[in-house]
């Protein structure tokens, strides 16, 4: 500083005018509070007198010098970029808030460079490389304006092209019709080529002389064409004579299902994928269950067999009724559905994508019924005839007991290629299915 006077306002530690000046409780000398702060953080005692200070609170804000000090003239700290605003100390930060020539960093992109205040928002609108900005030929909005060359080089209809084959300068909007339509100097293909002409690509007017040149040649390939089809519409219609004439045949033994007037295939009989030494189908319709009698039964694994074909996906309802032959009650036989993809090992319900009813316990199985299932009704066995039915216009699937309806077994039922399946897991079990070849015991 200049003078003793102006020495006096100097903190002894930085040598600068104080700020926020604090006195100590010793000697009361006054410093800057962060200099005193760190000053005792390191020896703990006055620096003057050397007295020791027990807290850094013992040393207490100096209020008349702080106010006085707040009145001295200063210059903004951007003086030099251009504020000449007149300062006293006590309001330089308030200022600093405000200065327009306080440099600031672009909210878009942390590295351009710090801007003045004052320019902040014509960088942000027209200089900053990843303002949002829309094309200037089609307006089209872009994030970031570093993307506008690659949307003119790529994207935009208006930005003039070069066609390949003339060198013909336009707007990209009009290339494709210029290439497909226009262009003399553009290869085409005989219009006949996809019906067996062999002329290779050529310009334009060469195509066009050569359709002239050619139509009687044209009209022979088109003549080979008719042929052809006609061949293929004649298998195809003795093909499909033949398919009726077997859908006819199967509906013919089902005359008691409910899609008989449908004109689609349905199930007919079971089939099994199975070793006939654990489950076999005979006559097309019996199932069997053999196991091995000398184990328990416990450790053979259930098994099911399928229907031939999966259910129709016609908005009908798909019934089928299975008569049970053995054994008695408490047997372990299940009636239900199982998905296209689903394999044969254990009983209906058991696994995701299948449901049973079950008639060792008259539990209902399925994914959503957890691992014990629910009770649905009661255990079924010999002479029993269980019904299951797909109404596939309401969504559900509902159980049937010698002709009386049981109840809705599920709701909301997922529209899916099903088979209609049926699970032994009992030594000599054995049932009848009923596919509509015979009277149905429940009335639809």
């Amino acid at each position: 500083m200049a003078n003793e006077t102006d020495r006096f306002f100097d903190c002894p530690i930085c040598e600068e005018v104080f700020k926020d000046a604090v006195e100590t409780p010793c000697c009361h000398k006054c410093y800057c509070r962060s200099c005193i702060h760190s000053w005792l953080a390191k020896s703990g005692s006055c620096p003057e007198c050397r007295a020791i200070i027990q807290k850094k609170e013992d040393c207490k804000p100096n209020l008349p010098i702080q106010r006085l000090i707040s009145t001295f003239p200063v210059k903004c700290f951007n003086h030099e970029f251009g504020c000449n605003a007149s300062l006293v100390r006590g309001n330089l930060e308030d200022h600093r808030a405000h200065c327009e020539y306080e440099k600031v960093a672009c909210p878009l992109n942390l590295l351009c460079e710090h801007v003045f205040k004052k320019d902040l928002q014509n960088h942000i609108t027209s200089e900053c490389e990843l303002r949002p900005i829309n094309c200037p030929r089609c307006a089209t909005p872009l994030e970031q304006s570093i993307m506008l060359e690659a949307h003119n080089a790529i994207d935009c209809p208006f930005v003039d092209v070069e066609c390949q084959a003339c060198l013909k300068i336009l707007q990209r909007v009009n290339l494709d019709k210029h290439v497909n339509e226009e262009c003399t100097e553009q290869l085409d293909h005989c219009s006949f080529c996809k019906y067996g002409c062999t002329f290779p690509p050529k310009k334009r007017e060469d195509i066009k002389k050569h359709i002239e040149e050619n139509t009687k040649e044209h009209l022979a390939l088109l003549v080979d064409v008719v042929e052809q089809k006609n061949t293929l519409i004649e298998s195809l219609t003795n093909e499909l004579t033949q398919y009726k004439g077997v859908v006819v045949k199967l509906k013919s033994n089902l005359s008691y299902s409910n899609m008989n007037h449908l004109p689609v295939p349905q199930p007919s009989r079971m089939v099994s994928t199975h070793a006939p030494s654990l489950i076999s189908v005979e006559n097309d319709l019996e199932v069997s269950y053999r196991g091995q009698p000398a184990v328990l039964i416990r450790s053979m694994p259930a098994k099911m067999v399928r229907s031939d074909i999966t259910i129709p996906l016609i908005e009908s309802t798909f019934y089928f009724e299975v008569r049970v032959l053995a054994p008695s009650r408490g047997g372990e036989i299940g009636v239900g559905l199982a998905v296209a993809e689903h394999d044969l090992d254990g009983m209906p319900g058991w696994t995701p994508g299948s449901l049973g009813y079950h008639g060792d316990d008259g539990r209902l199985f399925h994914e959503s019924s957890g691992a014990k299932g629910i009770q649905f009704g009661s255990p079924f066995g010999k002479d029993d005839v269980i019904g299951l039915g797909w109404d596939q216009k309401k969504k559900t699937v509902f159980y049937t007991r010698n002709g009386n309806l049981i109840g809705n077994a599920l709701v909301d039922f997922p529209e899916k290629k099903y088979y209609a399946v049926v699970g032994m897991h009992t030594v000599s079990a054995k049932a009848k299915v009923n596919f509509g070849s015979e009277p149905f015991l429940f009335k639809l």
